[in-house]
């Protein structure tokens, strides 16, 4: 274990390709070890790297590739070839039907209902890399194997710092291990709840501003999730990647976790563990939110046993912050009723279930799910 205490300070700040995730630009059919990119991403030899799936759910899974060779252009050549065919062109709606079917490959005349209406449509697979030049791992093992073993990383108290930019979680958290996810903020803000002791609950603060985010990580077969962030407010998360995941993917774990921001980042291959710790993870999603209140920007799920990315706003707040009232002396916070803060260009495909669900909040603390939708409230 990695664990920062209260007053502690990790800062790991690695040199990550400038591009972490692009696409496709071109089809690529099953056995290529060639192909071309949306995007000139400057990748090295040896790096890995992960394509997604462009089809439904076990017609195709994530694949992982190491480059043959340093990325040339928008162009990069692969050791390994590709099992399944994938989508890599942009296609356009058109005023003109063919057969049925109102798109085409090449852009034509359109006339868009509402000036907000899209005009291309990109389902392209993306392609990610996941080589960092800091890597925390555990070591590959008989006990890595039989028990999912990993390192995890755990951040403590709303004064410590935890600054990560380019690092790879390698073989990360601990199956059916609670608390012991690949990286992890553990109750910043707010005290915990203690069975017959404390209720807890009480708001202690958001992390400063700049003192807690993960920028352009990877998180790469782990055990036990890629990202929690639990009883915590504040922390950033940008352009980080998760590929080969058991459980949720990128976790708020109770509900009480407000003004974060998670923009940009990307899960792939996410399955159920053997034995779920929480009910919902037989449905394990590339993103599992609990609270409306906090910034969901660009992220993309795919290739999950549940959903790409599931809204899951409970009554109330369930765990160590079940008791957890708002910044603003409001009361215990329910986040079904509460108003999203934002939730914009997120994208959920080839998934078993609906690529983006607000539904079927949680409603135990063993993580079953009920038939709720969610009820913003207004005034």
């Amino acid at each position: 274990a990695l664990r920062v205490m209260q007053g502690g300070k990790l800062r790991l700040f690695g040199n990550p390709p400038e591009t972490v995730k692009t696409t496709l630009n071109a089809h690529a059919n099953a056995g290529a070890t060639s192909f071309t990119l949306a995007e000139e991403p400057s990748w090295n030899t040896g790096d890995t790297i992960a394509i997604a799936p462009t089809d439904f759910n076990d017609v195709q899974q994530t694949e992982f590739f190491t480059l043959s060779a340093g990325s040339f252009a928008s162009s990069i050549w692969t050791s390994e070839s590709l099992t399944n065919d994938r989508w890599g062109v942009l296609q356009y709606p058109t005023d003109t039907t063919v057969n049925g079917n109102a798109m085409s490959l090449t852009q034509d005349a359109f006339t868009p209902a509402v000036d907000s209406c899209p005009t291309v449509l990109d389902q392209r697979a993306e392609v990610v890399n996941l080589t960092r030049n800091i890597v925390i791992q555990s070591v590959s093992d008989a006990i890595w194997d039989a028990s999912g073993w990993g390192a995890h990383t755990m951040v403590m108290g709303l004064n410590s710092t935890a600054q990560i930019r380019g690092v790879q979680f390698l073989r990360g958290g601990q199956e059916r291990r609670m608390g012991r996810y690949a990286f992890h903020w553990h109750m910043l803000s707010y005290t915990q709840y203690v069975e017959n002791g404390s209720p807890g609950g009480e708001y202690l603060g958001d992390a400063v501003d700049g003192d807690h985010f993960l920028e352009k990580c990877s998180m790469v077969h782990s055990a036990n999730r890629a990202v929690t962030i639990h009883g915590t407010c504040g922390a950033k998360i940008f352009d980080t990647v998760a590929a080969d995941i058991k459980g949720h993917a990128f976790f708020f774990e109770d509900g009480s976790e407000e003004r974060n921001i998670m923009s940009g980042c990307v899960a792939l291959n996410v399955k159920a563990p053997a034995e779920p710790m929480k009910l919902h993870d037989e449905r394990a999603s590339g993103f599992w939110l609990t609270n409306p209140l906090n910034k969901i920007t660009h992220n993309i799920g795919a290739d999950c046993v549940g959903r790409g990315l599931w809204n899951s706003f409970a009554d109330t707040p369930f765990g160590l912050s079940r008791n957890a009232s708002g910044a603003d002396g409001s009361g215990l916070i329910t986040p079904r009723f509460l108003v999203i803060d934002e939730f914009d260009d997120n994208t959920g495909h080839s998934c078993a279930e609906t690529g983006i669900a607000t539904s079927f909040e949680v409603t135990s603390e063993a993580g079953d799910t009920g038939n709720a939708r969610y009820l913003q409230r207004y005034g």
